[in-house]
Parts: C-alpha cells; structure tokens; sequence
C-alpha cells in the first residue's frame, strides 16, 4: 500500500448519505475515533460543554469512542467486509472529529477506489491534505471566531438549528444548510418548523434533514 500509517477505525458500514447536497446517495461510512469537543463518556458532557464552548456535547448522539488502530490494507479488508463491489460512488469520514486522523495517505488512497471522499468536520482542525481532494462539509459547533477553516473553502456548510445561528457560518461554503437540532427525547422534527422559517427568511440557505433516521438505516 505504500504507507505504514495507521488510523483509529470505530466502524465501516454501508448506508446512504442522509444529510446536506449528497443526502439519499448511498455511501460507505468510515467513522474515525476520537473528537476534540467532547470525550464521548456521559459524565464528562458538563464539563466538555464548559471547557469548549460546544453545546454539541451536551446532545450529540454519535459513538466515536474507542476504536481499532488500523492499517489502510487492513482498512481495505474492513471495506470489503462492508459490502462486496461495486462500491457505491460516495465515501464518507466521519466521527467524531475525522480532521484529527484524516492525512494525504488516507485521502489518496480513498481517491483511488471512489469518485468522491466526503469528509464532515466541525472546522476547527486544519487539514492535513489539499482540500480540493475531498468534498468538505463543515458542521460547525464553536463560534466563528473559533473555526481555522479558511472561508470557501469547503464545499457546504450544515448548521444544527438551533442551538447555532446560521447566519455566523454564511462564509465558510458556497452551499448552505440549516439543520433541525434532534434531541433524542423529542424526535428529529421538533425544530423542523424552525428550520423551514429560517431558510424562507434567509434565501440561499436549504433544510437539511437526518434523512437515514426517518429512513430507520445507519
């Protein structure tokens, strides 16, 4: 493979894309562990969100935590294992924060086996690749002033309303989605109305929703 890189793998699975401009395209997830808002464990939630500013931690729902060190030939294994070919066109990094791990090494060796490598981050990590291979959504969960992501530099920007305002991150990507908070006690499509009034007030801006969950996949 020509790379003695390893990544921290929590899971590979097929599923669709259920968010933002890919939503409904069937893709292959690649969540990578570890974030740099939260620790993942249930009793650090408080003070994560008070350390960081990131309200993020107080409802995120995503496992990242764990995971196994993982060669890109071991990685390949893992792919196989996830559906036989053909591939899907779509692959997607996730965490967790994929910044932390994602490198020139994973994102060519990804480019060489799929049309497009998606990667979510939530924009304060700076890229160890040249942007323009990969198509970058920034999902921010800081203030502005806190993402080092440069302006345009990301394909499309997905913003959790509420708790964030949308308007803060118009900059940071030509392609703008404002996203319903989903609160696990109350469902996906309790701020769904919220969303709908702020992107007929704001134009340029699309609802995005969690389409895989109404969909009941991964």
């Amino acid at each position: 493979m020509g790379s003695s890189e390893q990544y921290t793998v929590k899971e590979v699975f097929l599923t669709v894309q259920g968010e933002g401009y890919h939503a409904g395209t069937p893709a292959i997830f690649i969540r990578l562990g570890g974030c740099n808002m939260w620790s993942g464990r249930e009793e650090t939630r408080q003070r994560d969100y008070q350390r960081n500013h990131a309200p993020c931690a107080l409802w995120c729902d995503t496992e990242f935590t764990g995971g196994t060190r993982t060669s890109l030939s071991e990685l390949d294994a893992l792919l196989y294992d996830a559906t036989p070919k053909p591939w899907p066109s779509l692959v997607v990094l996730t965490g967790g924060e994929p910044l932390l791990q994602a490198d020139d090494d994973l994102i060519g060796w990804l480019r060489k086996r799929f049309a497009t490598v998606a990667i979510e981050t939530n924009g304060t990590v700076e890229p160890k690749f040249d942007p323009a291979h990969a198509w970058i959504t920034v999902s921010p969960k800081q203030e502005r002033s806190r993402i080092v992501l440069g302006a345009g530099v990301a394909d499309e920007v997905k913003v959790v309303y509420p708790p964030y305002d949308p308007l803060q991150y118009a900059d940071l990507a030509p392609r703008r989605f404002v996203q319903p908070l989903d609160e696990s006690a109350s469902g996906p499509l309790r701020w769904a109305g919220k969303a709908v009034e702020f992107a007929q007030s704001n134009p340029g801006w699309r609802v995005s929703l969690q389409t895989h969950k109404l969909l009941g996949v991964r």
